[in-house]
């Protein structure tokens, strides 16, 4: 008896060390690591029945990470003529198009400004900018609890090659796309950030993970995580029409409010390497950005998995109303293309500035006179509409206009 007593103190103390030496490991993988969101219990408030209809009250709060270079520019389109014809209220920047990028977000840069109501909580109904999501708590203060949290992601050398082109990024490092494939890995991993904010597995680094824990799996994991335990939905640039259907079914849109013109199309390629990647460099770009590639293979795959359970048949005839639908107004409201320079780029010091395709309208509706705005020109409209309404209750100026229904 003796002998299974001490057997069995033996054991319970080798369960407490075990307990204690695990504990220890993982408050210190999250201390090297910096893994960005909470470890609480799932916010999401909100439950979605996929195939079956809107998840919330029309219409929804909607926080949607604006990642770079992900067709993330199409989405926030139509987020901001939807909420704008339903006179939502925008977290917004003052000036330009970030919400304090490259640094993390955090609510004072929606909450306590001119741009949102004046009376009650102080929160928007909208948050569709670029920001670097660090806590999510902090989205949490700027929006309703029920918000929809929404992102979108693309395949990473896609967007590697799209930034490395549309920033210019070729003068800045002053080396070419080709030259930097041919460096050590070591040599590749120093080239700094363009404009802090730039670079390297760019949808983590929005997503908050901090670039020196790019290349840890432990980190990459736990943004995956995070990511499935914070928002709802993600969407999928190379399953663009499908992720914008799910959104419609997601939050209440109609399949009008899905139609979009391609925004920050750039007119010609300039110094385009996108189509002239030999396989070795292709394999050594990819590996670089294997972060990204965890990320993007890990959503591309649940995605793919709404799809089925919202069904194949299903989505096949809603994405073919779509695309009929796109084209259908597009011919109505006369649209037509033009070549016109990105100006909004110009705060990031580029003097040749990229030539993007622009659109007009020979309709005369509100619909179509929106739907040729691009976001730049849309977000000033945004801005002085709530300002106006905050100067208003301040000072009683005169009501600003409302955008009418189409």
């Amino acid at each position: 008896m003796a002998l299974y007593a001490l057997r069995q103190r033996a054991a319970l103390l080798l369960q407490t060390l075990t307990l204690a030496l695990t504990l220890t490991l993982v408050v210190q993988v999250n201390r090297v690591f910096h893994v960005p969101f909470s470890v609480q219990p799932s916010r999401r408030s909100v439950s979605w029945a996929v195939g079956e209809g809107a998840s919330c009250s029309a219409p929804c709060d909607v926080f949607f990470l604006k990642t770079h270079k992900t067709a993330s520019s199409v989405v926030q389109n139509l987020l901001l003529r939807w909420g704008m014809r339903r006179n939502l209220v925008f977290g917004v920047p003052g000036r330009g198009v970030y919400l304090g990028h490259p640094k993390p977000f955090t609510s004072d840069l929606v909450r306590h400004t001119p741009l949102v109501p004046p009376s009650g909580d102080r929160r928007a109904d909208v948050i569709a900018h670029h920001l670097r999501l660090k806590d999510p708590e902090e989205i949490c203060k700027s929006l309703s609890k029920d918000a929809v949290w929404v992102t979108i992601m693309r395949d990473p050398s896609t967007s590697f090659q799209s930034m490395f082109s549309y920033y210019n990024l070729e003068e800045e490092l002053r080396t070419p796309l080709l030259r930097l494939l041919d460096f050590p890995r070591s040599k590749m991993n120093v080239f700094p950030r363009y404009s802090g904010r730039i670079g390297r597995n760019q949808m983590l680094f929005d997503l908050g993970v901090e670039p020196e824990d790019f290349d840890s799996p432990a980190a990459v994991e736990g943004a995956i995580r995070k990511v499935e335990q914070n928002f709802h939905f993600v969407l999928i640039a190379e399953y663009m029409d499908e992720s914008l259907i799910l959104l419609k079914d997601l939050i209440g849109l109609t399949m009008r409010d899905l139609v979009t013109l391609n925004q920050k199309t750039r007119f010609r390629a300039e110094n385009s390497t996108e189509d002239i990647l030999d396989p070795h460099r292709s394999a050594k770009l990819r590996d670089w950005l294997q972060g990204d590639y965890r990320l993007h293979q890990h959503f591309t795959a649940r995605l793919l998995e709404l799809v089925n359970h919202f069904g194949r048949t299903r989505m096949a005839k809603e994405v073919a109303e779509l695309r009929s639908l796109r084209e259908e107004t597009r011919r109505k409201c006369g649209v037509s293309e033009y070549t016109m320079k990105d100006v909004s780029i110009r705060r990031y010091g580029r003097k040749d500035l990229p030539l993007l395709v622009g659109y007009r309208s020979a309709g005369s509706n509100s619909f179509c006179k929106v739907l040729v705005k691009p976001n730049v020109v849309l977000t000033r409209e945004v801005v002085r509409r709530q300002f106006l309404r905050y100067y208003e209750y301040y000072f009683g100026d005169k009501k600003y206009e409302y955008f009418p229904e189409p």
